[in-house]
This record gives structure tokens, C-alpha cells and sequence, in this order.
């Protein structure tokens, strides 16, 4: 016992650590037809991913130990990537849809498959946040908790194109909603509770001026 106490750590490294919890959902799944070189696509991914969560989120110290083995918003993330990319290369929906609805219930985070996100995602926080299928998503966005990309109807939507597409470098506070498919410009900055129906430009501030319910009498 007391030669193990002395002896020195294993140094790991991000790489390793990505690659163990890539194959980990893999295997969960018996998944096994990824060739090599795809595993290794998914993790230079994950470690844009990564990278960019160390940059915008202090609480992560830049450690990316500490980051990889325990914000789970960022293992949301690893299950989209791996999802999307099972879906779209292989067709495998069953499969793919299994992993994001593991995720959901892990993490509280639920990002349909079929999502389109670039690199550089980060979801701080995250609990109770829901991209939608038909989501496009540029790069380097950030989303904070509660965060809703939805639809404009709640049933009886077709089967289309019906979420929002945000652009590149666009940060989202904490329950902030997004319905239908209208467009968010690149650089825009969108505040905590703001309700959006409608496109924002490019290089715009979303901010909250009133939470005044308005009610609608029906027939």
C-alpha cells in the first residue's frame, strides 16, 4: 500500500480522456463499425468543443481534467456529436436517437441528432435546455441554461424545416426562447429571458424590456 501511495500519477491527456468517453458511449451502444480514423474526427471535434468551453466559462479554471471529468453539460455535447454523426454517416436513427435520449435523461440537456452544429459549441450550465430537430447552429456559440430552439406551433408541425438558425459567434442567456425558423445573425448577443419570433441582424443585443403576459380571449 505504501508503494502505491508513492507512486507518481499517470499523467492523461485530454486527447485520452475524449477518446475513453467517446468509446464508452460506443460500446454502451455496440457501436462498432466507426473506423479508426472516424473515432479520431469526432475527438478533434470534442476538443474544438472543449477548447472553446475552457476559453468562455472561468468556472472551468482551463483545466480541462477537471472540465472532462465532471461538467456534464460538455458529456450533452459528446452525445450530440457522437449521435450526428452516427445519423448522418450511417443512417442509423434507432441508434442515434438511443444516445440522445440517454443524454437527455443524464444530463437534462436534449439536442435532437439531426441538428446541424458547428465547432466550438459550449452549453454552460444547461439543465433544461432543447435544440429541436430542424436546428442549424453556426460556430462558437454559447448557450446558457434553459435555453429553448423550438417551433412555432406546439403540434401539428410539418415535417420541415420549422427551427431557428443561428449564426456564428452567438451567445444565448439562460432561458432564453426561439420559435420557428427565423434567422439570428452572426455576433448576437441575446439576454436571459428574451423571446424571439422574428430574425435578428447581425451584430445585435437582444435585451428583455418587460415580462408582461398579454392574454388572447378565444372564441
Amino acid at each position: 500500500m505504501s508503494k502505491c501511495k508513492n507512486m507518481p500519477m499517470l499523467a492523461i491527456s485530454d486527447e485520452e480522456i475524449i477518446l475513453s468517453k467517446v468509446v464508452g458511449v460506443l460500446s454502451r451502444y455496440s457501436i462498432y463499425y466507426l473506423k479508426r480514423s472516424e473515432i479520431l474526427d469526432l475527438c478533434s471535434m470534442l476538443i474544438m468543443d472543449m477548447n472553446a468551453f475552457l476559453e468562455k466559462d472561468p468556472s472551468a479554471n482551463n483545466d480541462y481534467r477537471f472540465l472532462l471529468l465532471s461538467y456534464s453539460s460538455f458529456d450533452a455535447v459528446i452525445g450530440y456529436r457522437i449521435s450526428n454523426y452516427i445519423l448522418f454517416n450511417y443512417g442509423k436513427v434507432i441508434e442515434a436517437k438511443k444516445i440522445s435520449e440517454y443524454f437527455k435523461v443524464r444530463t437534462g440537456i436534449e439536442i435532437h441528432p439531426a441538428a446541424s452544429i458547428g465547432h466550438g459549441f459550449v452549453i454552460d450550465h444547461g439543465v433544461g435546455t432543447v435544440i429541436g430537430e430542424t436546428c442549424v447552429i453556426g460556430d462558437n456559440c454559447y448557450f446558457l441554461q434553459q435555453v429553448i430552439l423550438g417551433s412555432s406551433h406546439i403540434a401539428f408541425n410539418e415535417k420541415k424545416s420549422r427551427h431557428p438558425i443561428v449564426g456564428n459567434n452567438v451567445e444565448i442567456g439562460g432561458f432564453a426562447r426561439i420559435f420557428g425558423k427565423v434567422r439570428i445573425g452572426d455576433n448576437v448577443k441575446i439576454s436571459p429571458h428574451s423571446i424571439i419570433r422574428s430574425d435578428i441582424p447581425d451584430n445585435c443585443s437582444v435585451v428583455m424590456e418587460s415580462n408582461e403576459q398579454k392574454i388572447i380571449l378565444r372564441n
